[in-house]
């Protein structure tokens, strides 16, 4: 569904926000990257990653964002 989106947006020139991974599995792991272990992404500070999955969705925070803004 995402990739289909992203390619409707993409067609239209809309913009959308980078996929950064897709098909994994749901972990405490996976959470705890996004929220604790990494500071950046592609060299910018991130407020969060939003989780899509089958039923919804959620965001991460990620605690390193306001101490780097």
């Amino acid at each position: 569904m995402v990739v289909h989106i992203h390619n409707i947006a993409q067609e239209l020139n809309l913009p959308t926000v980078p996929v950064l991974e897709k098909d994994v599995i749901l972990t405490w792991d996976l959470i705890k990257k996004y929220d604790e272990e990494l500071n950046q992404i592609n060299g910018e500070p991130f407020e969060g990653v939003v989780i899509q999955h089958l039923n919804g969705s959620f965001k991460v925070i990620n605690k390193h964002y306001d101490s780097k803004k």
